[in-house]
Parts: structure tokens; sequence; C-alpha cells
């Protein structure tokens, strides 16, 4: 499928299929998550993967604004870097980025979910004192499937409601 198709296509999914996310695809997002650049090539994100059965799920759930987006979501991965370091969130985005890109590829849709208290999602998965959990993602299979190929990009670009390129950028 042609890259730009990928990204123009994907939409932030909250409702998804019971179908669990096969172990390879979930390997494949991880590793997307991973060959992301970072500063310096520090490589300080951290995935933790909580499985669908995980007793965990349910706080989980109350940590983020919208529970719903975790509690039917097949798959959701803490992506989390250390705290002291100021482009840690800029990294963290760029792996998130790869990994949502990666995983509709395969078919899985995603939401990144902000986390409300991150002190309590630490001690949850026993993350260290220094890492903080920049967000939940959740995967899984879109209940109201969308084909990437239905449209090329341009396609893609008139049907998002996204403010004209004219308002958003400048060239100087």
């Amino acid at each position: 499928m042609e890259t730009l198709q990928i990204i123009g296509s994907k939409r932030e999914e909250r409702s998804y299929t019971p179908d669990p996310v096969p172990e390879e695809a979930v390997e494949t997002i991880l590793q997307a998550g991973r060959i992301a650049g970072s500063a310096k090539n520090r490589q300080t994100c951290r995935f933790t993967v909580v499985a669908s059965d995980s007793s965990k799920r349910s706080a989980l759930a109350d940590l983020v604004t919208r529970p719903d987006n975790l509690t039917g979501a097949a798959l959701l991965i803490v992506v989390s870097a250390p705290t002291d370091q100021r482009w840690s969130q800029f990294d963290a985005g760029r792996a998130v980025q790869n990994m949502v890109l990666a995983a509709w590829d395969l078919g899985v849709g995603s939401c990144p979910n902000m986390v409300t208290d991150p002190d309590r999602l630490r001690s949850l998965l026993d993350l260290n004192q220094d890492e903080d959990p920049m967000l939940i993602l959740s995967l899984g299979y879109p209940t109201r499937r969308r084909d990437p190929r239905r449209y090329e990009f341009e396609g893609w670009i008139e049907r998002a409601d996204r403010a004209p390129l004219e308002e958003i950028s400048r060239r100087v």
C-alpha cells in the first residue's frame, strides 16, 4: 500500500471488534516504535504491552479521559520515557506515530489516550520512578472498516475535516 494512502486514511478508532491482534502484528507495531528516530539516538522510549486478559486493564481505563477507548481495545501499549529529558515527549510522539501508521497498514486501528494520573499508572505497572508514562495506545480491529486504497492521498485530504493548508502554513 502507498505510504500517503496510509497517512491520509488514518483516523482515530474508538470502537473495536473483539478479535485479538495476532502476536506477529504486535511485534511489527512494537518494532515500528523501536525504529523511530530519537534525540542523539538515545532510544529512551519504553513500551509496556498490557495483555487482553490482564487484571490491570480496568484500572488503566480509569487513568485516561475516555475509559471506553481502552475497555473495548484488543491491545494496549503504554508508552513511557524518562521524566528528566526535555526531548522525551517529542521522541515518544515519533515512536507513537510510527506505531499507529504501521498498525493501520496491517488493518489495526488505534487511538492515543492521555494519562490523567501518571504517578498511579507508574505504580500500577511498576515503572521506574524516572519513567514518565506519556500515553496509552489502544489498538484493535475497527468495527467500521475503512479501505485505505479507496482513494488516492488527495481524495483522503478532500474528505478530512482539516483546516485549509493556507490557514496553517506560511512561507518566509
